[in-house]
């Protein structure tokens, strides 16, 4: 298991502006880390001001995804 942040914010361009959430997630995999941005944001309480991306960095604090946080994304 490996400890990954899930972080919201907005995207300009290909810059990351972060956002007001973050929380963490413990996961085996980086795939199992994006399954997780979902439910985490969900539990949260997640709100449209928190951006329209959330991104999920290793514990070297380096982005290793980024998910658009869309109608689609929501529907899954």
């Amino acid at each position: 298991m490996s400890r990954y942040r899930i972080e919201t914010g907005t995207v300009s361009g290909d810059e990351f502006r972060p956002g007001p959430f973050h929380d963490a997630v413990n996961a085996a995999s980086v795939a199992q880390a994006v399954e997780a941005v979902r439910p985490v944001l969900a539990e949260g309480g997640f709100t449209p001001d928190w951006g329209d991306h959330a991104r999920v960095l290793d514990a070297e604090k380096r982005e290793v995804a980024r998910v658009a946080l869309t109608p689609e994304f929501w529907a899954h």
